[in-house]
């Protein structure tokens, strides 16, 4: 007599767990600014950048020297967290660095720093020493950025401890 045992596979189906809800969140908007900096181990100056795209509010880092990244601030039920939206991006030699980068809800935006002002109104921001340029336009490669300046203002964070 054969015997025939056929095992059927079930599985429930996944579920993805939500990058927001993987984010250690803390009491104050420093705090969380604070244990980002030190998580990703950066050495220079931290600008919180408020835009016009629903006050997104955005956290731009110098890693190490001339090199420099961005994060987003979200606010969860009264609490905060940062996640890190882009590789670190040197500026070595040149004189201007562009990227575009994904916001946790999967909006893209295009980031262009420059030493030199661009005609666009670049906004100075004196504690990088640079221009800093964000734009709700993805992939904006052009040379010449012509999409608006979507930074309504930034502020200085002091991450001393």
């Amino acid at each position: 007599m054969l015997l025939l045992i056929i095992v059927a596979g079930c599985s429930s189906p996944s579920k993805e767990i939500d990058p927001i809800q993987r984010l250690k969140k803390y009491d104050t908007v420093q705090e969380a600014i604070l244990q980002y900096v030190n998580s990703y181990h950066m050495t220079g100056p931290v600008a919180q950048i408020s835009t016009g795209n629903e006050d997104r509010q955005l956290v731009f880092t110098e890693s190490s020297k001339r090199t420099y990244s961005i994060g987003e601030l979200i606010e969860v039920e009264g609490q905060y967290a940062v996640a890190k939206l882009s590789a670190a991006v040197r500026l070595s030699e040149l004189a201007w660095a562009r990227w575009s980068f994904p916001t946790l809800d999967e909006q893209e935006y295009t980031i262009t720093i420059s030493n030199e002002e661009e005609p666009d109104f670049a906004e100075y921001i004196k504690e990088f020493g640079l221009y800093v340029h964000v734009s709700d336009v993805p992939n904006d490669n052009n040379l010449v950025t012509t999409s608006p300046n979507i930074i309504n203002f930034y502020h200085s964070v002091d991450v001393e401890e």
